[in-house]
């Protein structure tokens, strides 16, 4: 198989078609969030307000001020 180029992988391009990246940009942030929003409504005011505390605190600490 001698200059063959069939099952090489090291000069790979994937490109992202308009679908996947409006998927991307539109509704994965909802998704990514859906399982956090009823646990958030069930919490009691007092509760919610050290999570988002907390939330704040874990952003400093990551650099994310």
């Amino acid at each position: 198989m001698a200059g063959s180029h069939l099952g090489r992988l090291d000069h790979s391009r994937i490109v992202v078609t308009d679908p996947v990246r409006n998927f991307v940009r539109d509704r994965l942030p909802e998704l990514t969030m859906q399982p956090l929003i009823a646990p958030l409504r069930r919490a009691k005011p007092r509760e919610r307000t050290k999570i988002f505390v907390g939330l704040r605190a874990l952003r400093r600490a990551l650099g994310g001020d």
